[in-house]
């Protein structure tokens, strides 16, 4: 639906449609630009709340501490801290598993 305006000597076309579809496009943009602000603000980029995992076992004898994403080229660590009723003869063993 298209309507024209005269504003002075010039006629202006307006476009509810257009103006409708431009303003939605600015929603989303602006939805996913603070999506992707928040993202960085919690860990996705850096350090932050999401930043790091951590995990235990069931009777708390191993605790795990990870970097939840990788980054190129950056030194992670990963922290482990175990009972010592692990340790036999100087030697612990970690034995990767699927759950």
């Amino acid at each position: 639906m298209n309507t024209s305006r005269q504003v002075g000597d010039i006629d202006v076309e307006l476009s509810l449609k257009m103006q409708i579809l431009e303003r939605r496009f600015e929603i989303a943009a602006w939805c996913i630009g603070a999506l992707i602000i928040l993202g960085a603000l919690l860990g996705l980029s850096g350090s932050g709340l999401l930043s790091h995992g951590f995990q235990q076992s069931n009777d708390g004898k191993l605790k795990l501490t990870f970097p939840r994403f990788g980054r190129t080229q950056a030194l992670e660590t990963m922290t482990f801290e175990i009972d010592r009723s692990f340790i036999q003869n100087g030697e612990i063993s970690i034995i990767p598993f699927n759950s």
